[in-house]
């Protein structure tokens, strides 16, 4: 049967949105009433039919008028999800929980700070947002009417009863902008002669005086961050959130030692082998799907066997394998893994050999 998505409402009143601050701070909080966290959150409930995905959304307008000002601004939520079942069972397992928070610009163009899909079993919390740093996000986007937004979706699986329950809750946007302090400016210009003659010579003195009323500290930054040169002289920088090369894929490969198994198994030594299939463990990193390729080379040969296969995940950071059935015959091999991306988050933890004994081997 195919998923349905319906839009559902959130247990809650934009109204208890708030702002806070003054001339250097602009703070929104949002504590509702009616749920399982210390003074109430924003709650949503799935309680509809089989298949179904149920959205819930909300948005709370302010106003940016310094944005090139901003010094750090960080955002912070929490999250809770529970079932109505008293053990998890199959299906249950198959109903998931996704959470976003998103910055809106003046531009209406949306901007996700961070996002989580968890699957249900029991009663559980986490915290989506620790001061994540929006600080580009907003100075980019600049000035105007922007929109803190909240978007949770429930899908139930085949279950005709029971509910599936999200909460969020502790939601922050906490910015602070630079301190520039003021100024005093004097010019002072004097006249000068002398007898019978006149000569007259103006001179200006420029004094400049900064002061702070506020106390001034300093910290240390022990974060580190790698910088790349490229050959027609740019400098990028180094972050987890590029995955290509500018826009152009990164071929990523790993490349075993020659091997004929007899450091695994006495009984593979001076024989050949067939390989029937090769399979690939992975960390399920990601909720999108590439295109991963396995090759072989027996016995120090030029020439690669090679077989590629669709592999996909959820993004549940469970440790997964695909299985890529070949078949070739050597005394030793040398294995290669590749996978050529401009998107992918990926991550391979091992490669297992299926392999059956021939006779001895000879040239």
């Amino acid at each position: 049967m195919a998923e349905v998505l319906t839009n559902g409402t959130f247990d809650s009143d934009l109204s208890s949105w708030s702002k806070h601050g003054g001339s250097s701070t602009n703070m929104f909080v949002y504590d509702a009433t009616g749920a399982a966290h210390d003074g109430g959150a924003a709650k949503c409930t799935n309680d509809g039919d089989p298949y179904e995905t149920m959205r819930f959304s909300m948005k709370q307008a302010f106003t940016m008028t310094y944005a090139s000002d901003i010094d750090t601004a960080v955002v912070d939520a929490w999250t809770q999800w529970n079932d109505a079942w008293p053990a998890a069972n199959a299906e249950v397992s198959k109903s998931w929980v996704k959470f976003w928070v998103q910055l809106q610009d003046p531009d209406s163009n949306w901007h996700t700070v961070a996002s989580a899909k968890h699957f249900y079993g029991s009663l559980t919390a986490h915290t989506l947002c620790d001061e994540e740093d929006v600080k580009s996000i907003l100075t980019a986007g600049g000035n105007g009417t922007w929109y803190f937004g909240v978007t949770c979706d429930i899908y139930r699986a085949n279950l005709s009863t029971g509910w599936f329950v999200g909460w969020f809750d502790d939601l922050g946007l906490d910015i602070a902008y630079h301190d520039y302090g003021s100024n005093t400016e004097t010019i002072t210009l004097t006249d000068t002669t002398s007898s019978g003659v006149l000569a007259a010579s103006d001179t200006d003195t420029d004094t400049i005086t900064l002061s702070d009323s506020g106390v001034l500290s300093m910290s240390s930054d022990n974060t580190t961050g790698f910088y790349l040169g490229s050959y027609d002289g740019k400098v990028y920088y180094e972050s987890s959130d590029y995955k290509s090369d500018g826009g152009t894929s990164i071929d990523a490969f790993w490349e075993s030692k020659e091997t004929d198994f007899a450091e695994e198994g006495m009984e593979a030594h001076n024989k050949f082998k067939t390989i029937h299939k090769v399979r690939l463990w992975y960390v399920d990193v990601s909720d999108s799907s590439a295109v991963v390729t396995v090759k072989i080379k027996p016995d120090g040969g030029t020439t690669w066997t090679s077989i590629s296969e669709n592999v996909g995940g959820s993004g549940n950071d469970t440790n997964k394998y695909k299985d890529f059935h070949i078949i070739i015959t050597g005394h030793s091999f040398k294995f290669r893994v590749e996978h050529d991306s401009g998107n992918n988050t990926f991550q391979w933890s091992g490669l297992e050999v299926l392999y059956a004994l021939g006779g001895d081997s000879f040239q």
